[in-house]
């Protein structure tokens, strides 16, 4: 069966939780239920946001190692691919190099366990992105691959680049 996501407001789940909240106690079911919109509610801590976001950035940079063929050492602050300390301006990636030239791509990582303004954060990946550059948004949801997302314009410019080669 496939896995169906609903979402629901604030006030939609109160009154799910006051009907249920009605029902018998003897319906270990309704318990269940209850138990679990309480969970959804509750808030992920900073710290774990940071830790999920820092755990994508250190995975792209795996990948666009394996891409390039370029070694990746997060310990090493002179790596020609390195991920952005939490908190700091710019890209979450640094390229550096070799791979700055060949990987045309300045990138943003987003970890999000159920939604985001995705223009919002092509924008801020577009804003980050130097001259001459691409603005990538790689978006991760939770249990999720990771997405890829980029204006228009960019799909044209690699369009033009890699594809229409004639």
């Amino acid at each position: 069966m496939a896995q169906r996501l609903v979402n629901l407001t604030d006030e939609d789940i109160q009154f799910i939780k006051e009907t249920l909240a009605n029902c018998p106690s003897k319906y270990s079911t309704v318990l269940k239920i209850v138990k679990k919109f309480d969970r959804s509610q509750q808030r992920i801590k900073n710290s774990s946001a940071k830790g999920k976001g820092r755990e994508l950035q250190y995975k792209i940079c795996n990948k666009i190692s394996k891409l390039l063929n370029i070694p990746y050492n997060q310990q090493d602050d002179t790596s020609e691919i390195h991920s952005r300390e939490m908190g700091q301006r710019g890209t979450d990636i640094v390229l550096r190099g070799e791979a700055r030239r060949r990987f045309p791509f300045d990138v943003e990582c987003k970890a999000y366990g159920s939604s985001l303004d995705i223009a919002e954060s092509v924008k801020q990946a577009e804003a980050n992105a130097g001259e001459g550059r691409l603005g990538m948004l790689v978006y991760k949801q939770t249990n999720r691959d990771p997405v890829v997302v980029f204006s228009w314009d960019a799909f044209e410019t690699l369009y033009d680049l890699y594809i229409r080669r004639d």
